[in-house]
């Protein structure tokens, strides 16, 4: 299994609080007459969208996290000092979802077997932690803003899917 980097609200309001700019800008060059620039306004928003597709998925070194039968990988992309991480299937016990970090945990629960960065989202790792059946705490508050020590059971593979209730 293969999982690629999801949108996460921290992204999702940066690209909304930019194209909105952009939209302002637009409406007030056409009531202001100029046609061009609001064009220009418009379409600045679409090309810097199209420009970062682009370059997410033709990258030289993807960024995914893969789980295969013996081991989990996280390819980072090798950048801004963060290497590639793996650790065996079989020792995963729980996965901790924070918001700035992502941490795979073995049997003793307090040391990590793995921390990768937050780019996947919490339905993503649901998914994650459904094929490896382990437990999943989402340590997140305020729509993944904010950070909370005792995380709340968002997956149970005895049970299934656990409700997410996001305050």
């Amino acid at each position: 299994m293969t999982i690629w980097p999801g949108w996460r609200f921290g992204s999702v309001v940066g690209w909304g609080t930019l194209t909105a700019g952009f939209i302002v800008g637009a409406v007030s060059e056409f009531v202001a007459g100029h046609l061009a620039a609001g064009m220009t306004a418009l379409l600045i928003p679409v090309g810097l969208y199209l420009l970062s597709w682009v370059l997410i998925r033709f990258r030289p070194r993807p960024i995914r996290l893969e789980v295969t039968q013996s081991m989990v990988r996280a390819r980072q992309g090798k950048w801004r000092g963060a290497p590639d991480k793996e650790a065996p299937r079989s020792e995963i016990r729980a996965i901790h979802y924070l918001p700035d970090l992502i941490s795979f945990r073995g049997v003793d629960n307090d040391n990590p077997l793995m921390i990768i960065q937050p780019q996947y989202s919490l339905r993503q790792m649901r998914k994650v932690a459904a094929e490896l059946h382990v437990r999943l705490y989402d340590h997140t508050r305020w729509l993944g803003l904010r950070r909370i020590d005792v995380g709340r059971l968002a997956y149970d593979p005895a049970s299934g899917p656990v409700a997410s209730t996001r305050s």
